[in-house]
């Protein structure tokens, strides 16, 4: 499988390495940084290396303390992993959320003819002039 793991979390640098926490905001984002990041991106390698795709959420401490571990090629990926991948990526903003949906639409679906009844009209408004 092409692509990377993609590690979006708090406490990862730029490599997906969990640097030593000094002062954590919680002691979930603690537990979340030392002990459970590493087994996720862990997880999200073998399964890269497997050829499988993976998508792990975390919501450690309150509604918007959330991070997600990938390894998803969305160009092979089943409509269902793109759409946990998405919505991971999105971090609760409806808006990214939608806008995904309707690239990958026009991605997995260049001729228009979507399952999706929702994107369907969203479809006919975008490409009425």
């Amino acid at each position: 499988m092409t692509g990377n793991i993609v590690i979006l979390c708090t406490g990862t640098d730029a490599n997906g390495n969990v640097p030593e926490v000094t002062d954590p905001d919680t002691e979930k984002e603690r537990i979340y940084d030392e002990e459970i990041a590493p087994l996720l991106m862990k997880a999200g390698k073998i399964a890269q290396d497997n050829g499988m795709h993976f998508v792990a959420f975390v919501q450690y401490d309150g509604p918007w303390h959330t991070a997600h571990t990938e390894c998803v090629n969305l160009d092979t990926a089943g409509p269902w992993m793109r759409l946990a991948t998405y919505g991971a990526r999105s971090k609760g903003n409806m808006d990214e959320l939608i806008i995904s949906l309707i690239r990958d639409d026009k991605k997995h679906s260049p001729d228009g003819r979507t399952a999706s009844m929702f994107m369907r009209q969203i479809n006919r408004g975008l490409h009425q002039d």
